[in-house]
């Protein structure tokens, strides 16, 4: 199994991300995915409880960004409502949009986590420039089939990342 794409923690909601534990990741700064990490694909806007977790961890310190792979028109506005710079057409899982994402944000990767709900862009390519990765379940994931069938092919990297942690 390539362990470059085994999440270092795997999470039920992105909320679970705390100041807390961004520290003991020794991070400074928290790079998201947008759709079914911070909200679904119809999601023009952040829910509330979205913003407030943002808000909470921006006032602890922790810098956010988020990296699409889809286009500026959506990833503006949602982002605008967040009040967090963006990069969007990132074309994860390649290097550059990660590497962007940590020159924005001023920070080295080591320094940086990503966090998303896909192994196959977020978490491999975040691994592969030495970010640290959080895997979280999907939102609006049960809408669309072929999501349901590329979430089964990630089951073994969700148990490898459960055995890592020692659960």
């Amino acid at each position: 199994m390539p362990f470059d794409m085994v999440p270092d923690i795997v999470l039920g909601r992105i909320t679970e991300i705390t100041p807390e534990l961004l520290r003991e990741l020794d991070v400074g700064a928290l790079v998201c995915d947008l759709d079914c990490t911070l909200g679904d694909y119809e999601s023009l806007v952040p829910d509330d409880f979205i913003i407030d977790w943002a808000n909470a961890l921006k006032a602890s310190g922790i810098k956010l960004l988020v990296l699409s792979n889809n286009g500026p028109d959506r990833v503006a506005v949602f982002c605008d409502k967040l009040d967090v710079p963006y990069i969007s057409y990132a074309k994860k899982p390649f290097k550059s949009g990660y590497i962007q994402a940590a020159n924005k944000l001023g920070l080295l990767c080591g320094n940086i986590a990503m966090v998303g709900d896909k192994i196959y862009t977020d978490i491999w390519g975040a691994k592969r420039v030495g970010m640290k990765t959080l895997l979280v379940e999907p939102i609006g994931l049960n809408k669309r089939l072929h999501h349901k069938l590329r979430r089964l092919t990630e089951i073994p990297f969700i148990r490898a990342s459960d055995r890592k942690r020692g659960k």
